[in-house]
């Protein structure tokens, strides 16, 4: 028999604070045992930690990010880019949208078959946003494909 203390780590993760019956329905399909009328508990959480973290730092400036690492960066949305270009035809071509950060220091982000109705509603011309991304350089640009 188990000491009454722990008794809260047996509990339902329903009895959790902000866990409603849609979440608990994904909990237990995520954590619960694996036999009928199985149903997930608090102690199931503390056994499934995560593996890793990705660390996302912003960066005040365009210019202190590094090529091939992960970069957090606020930026003006500048100029939105529909496909075509010299090496791309065609509606396949990618969508490019540009932004600078203040010192103005340019970056393209770069969308594989991207709807551009929805990109423009995202990220229209003048606002501010926050990007996170693997930072490349191609054809003499720095980009973060998307």
């Amino acid at each position: 028999m188990r000491p009454p203390r722990l008794n809260p780590l047996f509990a339902t993760v329903r009895s959790l604070k902000g866990v409603g019956p849609k979440v608990e329905g994904m909990l237990n399909k995520l954590v619960a045992p694996r036999h009928e009328g199985a149903y997930a508990r608090v102690i199931d959480l503390l056994w499934h930690a995560p593996v890793s973290i990705i660390d996302r730092p912003v960066a005040p400036r365009v210019a202190d990010a590094r090529i091939g690492e992960i970069a957090t960066l606020e930026v003006t949305v500048t100029e939105h880019r529909p496909g075509g270009g010299r090496r791309y035809a065609g509606p396949r071509a990618p969508y490019r949208v540009l932004v600078e950060d203040r010192s103005g220091a340019a970056l393209e982000l770069v969308y594989f078959n991207a709807d551009a109705n929805y990109l423009k509603r995202l990220l229209p011309v003048g606002s501010r946003r926050l990007v996170s991304g693997k930072l490349e350089s191609y054809d003499g640009w720095l980009q973060m494909p998307h």
